[in-house]
């Protein structure tokens, strides 16, 4: 449910669909227990969209906690960091080896960091692999951002 507000908001409507997933999951916190990672990852990359970079170094550090259930972390991770350099946080390098890590096995957040590495040293060689990425998995909005990054 968390993955309908990433939709919402990335296409500019942010608030409708939160209310609704706790609604449905009986949860009164969506940084916490099993919706802490999902929340964690959709807030970091929604502010990565929008540039909304006011609480950044919060939603960092949220989208690198240890999580109760960790199936989104490598997400929650691979965003965080790309947020950490888009705010040019002094942790963005320690961010972007982190979620390196654990994007290991996750096609989503190995693109995701290879962007974020390529924002944060201007490699060519990680956008070409995140816009890779992007287009074996079919991920248009993302290949489509990632062009317009890297310009």
């Amino acid at each position: 449910m968390q993955v309908l507000e990433l939709a919402t908001g990335l296409r500019g409507d942010h608030g409708l669909w939160r209310a609704r997933t706790l609604e449905f999951t009986g949860h009164t916190d969506p940084r916490s227990g099993r919706l802490a990672a999902t929340t964690a990852f959709v807030e970091a990359r929604l502010a990565v969209h929008t540039g909304h970079l006011t609480y950044a170094d919060r939603l960092v550090r949220n989208a690198f906690q240890e999580f109760t259930q960790p199936w989104y972390r490598a997400y929650a991770n691979a965003a965080g960091a790309e947020l950490a350099v888009l705010a040019h946080l002094p942790d963005a390098e320690k961010r972007l080896e982190q979620a390196e890590h654990t994007a290991e096995e996750n096609d989503w957040a190995a693109a995701c960091v290879a962007r974020a590495r390529g924002r944060f040293t201007g490699d060519i060689a990680a956008f070409r692999r995140s816009l890779e990425i992007w287009d074996r998995i079919g991920a248009r909005f993302e290949l489509e951002r990632t062009e317009e990054v890297a310009g």
